[in-house]
């Protein structure tokens, strides 16, 4: 319990938590997407041909680019809250051009929101 007695400490820790969440929820939208599934909580339709369409491909790209952002957030690096939020911007697009997603939009806002919330008192010791 010593490590989460400062505010610093506690942010830090909540930042780790949601970046996590973040990686868990973009792992499961690649692994779904590869494994010839759907991600049920973003209402996208499988492919009916059966090779993935070019939405698709945007969406597995951003989201398996937005894991390796966090993992730069997490380590320090200001180019991975740049990198999120071009690869967020992409999963929408992407996911949008595969039908009307709100769910996306609301997601990608949040994880804005949030994750600039939480670094932005460390935004000037970030390299």
């Amino acid at each position: 319990m010593e490590n989460t007695r400062t505010p610093e400490r506690q942010r830090n820790w909540f930042l780790t938590g949601w970046l996590a969440l973040i990686v868990l929820f973009n792992l499961f939208t690649v692994v779904s997407f590869l494994t010839g599934g759907h991600n049920s909580l973003q209402y996208q339709i499988p492919p009916q041909e059966g090779t993935p369409q070019w939405p698709e491909i945007l969406v597995i790209l951003a989201a398996g680019a937005s894991i390796l952002f966090c993992v730069a957030i997490e380590l320090g690096y200001r180019f991975g809250w740049y990198g999120l939020v071009v690869s967020y911007i992409v999963l929408t697009a992407g996911s949008l051009a595969l039908g009307f997603n709100l769910i996306t939009v609301l997601v990608a806002v949040i994880v804005f929101i949030v994750t600039w919330a939480l670094i932005r008192p460390q935004w000037a010791q970030m390299k």
